[in-house]
């Protein structure tokens, strides 16, 4: 089904654009930072679930409860790209999401190869949401890009 006739999946859509969209604008600093540090946590927690870094964690004694915010980021493990495609694809999807819900997603291959990652279609949005706020933060109106 396709998920723009989930009128569950754009409620989320609009929910995000709107809290999102303009939130470093919005945030004082330290309001920022904490929510900087909340997010971390939450991905950290949720990459628990992917068996790559699950691995990787587990390899340095690294638990996600020992991860408080962003002064602890360097305790997180390195990933490279040939780990992402040594352990592709089953070892990169975590255990929380059925495969069949994903969409494959290619890099554009400007070291000479591409990488292929999955993500969901509100993924994919997020990111269009993300780029939006970069090209608002610089003035540039992507309607006279071009």
């Amino acid at each position: 089904m396709n998920p723009f006739f989930n009128p569950i999946f754009l409620s989320r859509i609009l929910k995000s654009y709107l809290s999102d969209i303009d939130r470093l604008r919005k945030l004082n600093h330290l309001e920022l930072k904490e929510y900087q540090d909340k997010q971390l946590k939450n991905i950290v927690k949720y990459a628990y679930s992917v068996p790559l870094y699950n691995e990787k964690y587990k390899k340095t004694g690294l638990h996600p409860n020992d991860i408080n915010g962003v002064k602890d980021i360097g305790k997180l493990p390195i990933v490279t790209k040939e780990d992402i495609k040594s352990h592709y694809p089953d070892g990169i999807i975590s255990s929380k999401i059925p495969k069949d819900q994903l969409i494959k997603i290619s890099t554009s291959g400007t070291t000479g190869k591409s990488l292929t990652i999955y993500g969901d279609m509100y993924d994919v949005i997020r990111w269009f949401f993300a780029y939006i706020r970069i090209l608002r933060e610089y003035g540039i109106n992507w309607k006279k890009i071009g």
